[in-house]
């Protein structure tokens, strides 16, 4: 049906882009974000250094268009960013050949109020972020489509 994974690099991680790297391919074009220990300062955050990353949301082609992808989001951002100081994400994720599903993925980043940063890199402030609200109406617009 749908499956996403999402990595949380945490504060004080001695070399975060070199855990990263190890991960996966993927993972490490999200290096860029770290200098050293911490966050590039041209990311201009506050607070904590924690990072979710959205690494992969999948959707099977039968379960698109049921609001699935977004859920997965909210909740993940909701739960793991209790202690991060922002999200990223990737809009043209290894493995996304097709323009519809790019076409999918930069809509639903736009909708939860990620930046573009550098690379493809996009960026949520989560100290900033109206998150609770963008959670609550992908819920109802749920609740809606199952009546």
């Amino acid at each position: 049906m749908a499956t996403a994974d999402f990595l949380v690099v945490p504060q004080g991680l001695p070399d975060p882009a070199l855990s990263l790297d190890a991960l996966s391919a993927d993972a490490a074009s999200f290096a860029a974000m770290f200098d050293g220990g911490r966050l590039d300062e041209s990311l201009d955050l506050e607070g904590l250094d924690g990072v979710v990353i959205v690494d992969r949301v999948h959707v099977e082609a039968e379960m698109r268009g049921r609001g699935l992808g977004p859920l997965l989001v909210a909740e993940a951002l909701h739960r793991l960013g209790r202690d991060c100081a922002a999200a990223a994400c990737d809009d043209s994720p290894l493995g996304t050949s097709d323009c519809a599903d790019r076409s999918a993925i930069r809509r639903m980043i736009r909708d939860f109020g990620f930046g573009e940063w550098r690379d493809g890199l996009w960026i949520l402030d989560l100290a900033t972020t109206g998150l609770e609200a963008t959670r609550q109406s992908i819920h109802e617009a749920r609740l809606r489509s199952v009546d």
